[in-house]
């Protein structure tokens, strides 16, 4: 038994994936105009493909993830800090080129599918200095 739990620690400690972090979890959508050039964690903004996430679930930082109804997206930026407090939920916010696009995508709540958990090269946030992993 104790072998058994040694190798369940193991295989947890590996995958990098947490308890408290989910592959997949509900998340409420919204779009937004990116008015700088570079994310929270120091990479480029690419309209159609940046999405923003609240602080909330900053793990998800530098990780691609799918999002129902509007394909895959890597997560590079964070949401401004009241979002948090206003939503009692994790947002993501999709880099669109216009306000008019932004409208379109709405705030809907949509099943959001973490693609590449494991991958992760950033361990500091830059905007908080948080420790991501």
């Amino acid at each position: 038994m104790f072998k058994c739990i040694i190798l369940a620690l193991t295989l947890l400690l590996a995958t990098n994936v947490h308890a408290d972090e989910p592959k997949s979890q509900t998340m409420r959508i919204t779009g937004y105009v990116p008015n700088s050039k570079n994310g929270a964690i120091n990479k480029k903004i690419v309209v159609g493909k940046t999405a923003a996430v609240s602080r909330k679930c900053a793990y998800m930082l530098n990780e691609d993830v799918y999002v129902e109804g509007h394909g895959v997206w890597h997560v590079n930026d964070l949401t401004a800090r009241w979002l948090d407090t206003k939503h009692n939920v994790c947002t993501l916010d999709l880099a669109v080129p216009t306000n008019a696009h932004a409208r379109k995508i709405g705030n809907k709540h949509k099943q959001v599918v973490r693609l590449n958990a494991n991958k992760r090269t950033t361990t500091h946030c830059r905007h908080c200095g948080r420790r991501l992993q």
